[in-house]
C-alpha cells in the first residue's frame, strides 16, 4: 500500500509539475521536481488526516494546508 502510495503521489507530482512549468517556467524544474513530489504526497496525507477528523478540524487542517500551498509552493527556493 504504501508503494501504492509513493508511486501515486510521484504521478500526480509529474503532472503538477508539467502545470506549472508552463506558468511559472523560471523556476528550477530540479527544485520543483522534488517540491511537486513533497507537495503531492502531503495533500495526500492531508486529505486522509481530514477524512478521518471531526468536521470543524477536518476543515481547518484543508484550509491550513491551502494557506501552506500559497505561501510556500510557488516562492523562490533559497540558495
Amino acid at each position: 500500500l504504501l508503494l501504492l502510495n509513493i508511486e501515486h503521489s510521484k504521478r500526480i507530482a509529474d503532472i503538477f509539475q508539467d502545470t506549472v512549468r508552463r506558468v511559472a517556467p523560471e523556476l528550477s524544474a530540479a527544485d520543483m521536481q522534488a517540491r511537486s513530489y513533497l507537495f503531492s504526497h502531503l495533500l495526500g496525507a492531508s486529505i486522509r488526516l481530514a477524512v478521518v477528523s471531526e468536521d470543524s478540524l477536518a476543515r481547518r487542517i484543508l484550509d491550513e494546508w491551502k494557506r501552506v500551498i500559497r505561501t510556500a509552493f510557488l516562492s523562490p527556493v533559497a540558495a
